[in-house]
């Protein structure tokens, strides 16, 4: 299942997967094994609209042996609450929850920092999506402040993984000034963050140059924005979950509009979701 999802991204096989492991829970040992394969499982079928998910999380977080796969499989079920089901209230207890179980089984350290830096994060998300932005601004500074200058430091968590999400939480504050209408601001922020993933992280490259590409469509320049969307199209061929690409699509088709493309723009929006696999996104959309 794993290598479906993560290789090949056949959503169907990995669901006919998930719901086989629903279905036959029994057979798996209760093991560290068992509770990370109900944690996948759960993952997959919240990702496809699937029944079951949320039973399955429940048992991966509260039987896990280890206090920090228990965290993230907590975090992970309040983000699919939050992103597919809108359920705010919902994510945000159980992200509460899982903050309060970590922190009472893992001593003091810079992985519990980190944990801590993520959780307050994905508080601050929350926080905009209620538009609190005093809330989200305050929380996720607080995150920042967790992950402090050098994440290497992590013992539990690989390096780069560490990295990666001291990295998310300075995207989410760099675009901040973009409510306020500072893109300027924003801009400036996220130039620092574009350099730091090409050269450190080369799979936040396309989130942060579609972050960047938002700002200058804020500001009505879709010219600089239109270069931007078109090279994290192109990093995202790999990528195998639809919403992420088509979020990305959506800002290039209101780019062109703004441009007069509109030949290109009816190419957006009428090409399926994976078609950039064999073919550049400057080549399939423009003359």
């Amino acid at each position: 299942m794993a290598k479906y999802v993560d290789v090949f991204g056949s959503w169907e096989d990995a669901v006919d997967v998930a719901k086989d492991v629903r279905e036959n829970t029994s057979r798996f040992a209760a093991d560290g094994r068992r509770f990370s394969l109900l944690g996948l499982t759960a993952t997959v079928l919240g990702l496809n609209n699937a029944d079951g998910y949320d039973g399955l999380f429940e048992e991966a977080v509260t039987g896990h042996p280890l206090p920090s796969e228990a965290f993230f499989w907590g975090l992970r079920w309040a983000s699919i609450e939050a992103k597919r089901r809108g359920r705010l209230d919902t994510a945000s207890q159980i992200a509460h929850r899982a903050l309060a179980r970590m922190e009472t089984q893992i001593p003091d350290s810079y992985d519990r920092n980190v944990m801590q830096g993520m959780a307050y994060n994905f508080q601050a998300l929350l926080a905009l999506r209620n538009s609190d932005v005093e809330s989200a601004h305050q929380l996720v500074d607080r995150a920042i402040d967790k992950f402090g200058d050098d994440p290497s430091h992590a013992s539990l968590l690989p390096r780069d993984e560490a990295a990666r999400y001291a990295w998310m939480a300075k995207l989410n504050r760099a675009q901040l000034p973009l409510l306020s209408g500072d893109y300027d601001g924003a801009r400036a922020q996220l130039d620092a963050l574009l350099i730091y993933a090409r050269e450190y992280d080369p799979s936040a490259v396309h989130t942060t140059l579609s972050a960047l590409a938002l700002t200058y469509l804020k500001s009505g320049n879709a010219a600089e924005a239109r270069p931007l969307l078109l090279e994290s199209l192109d990093l995202l061929a790999v990528e195998y979950d639809p919403n992420v690409v088509r979020q990305v699509r959506k800002m290039l088709f209101a780019t062109y509009s703004m441009l007069g493309a509109e030949a290109s723009a009816k190419r957006v929006a009428a090409d399926s979701s994976f078609f950039w696999r064999s073919t550049r996104a400057v080549e399939r959309y423009e003359p």
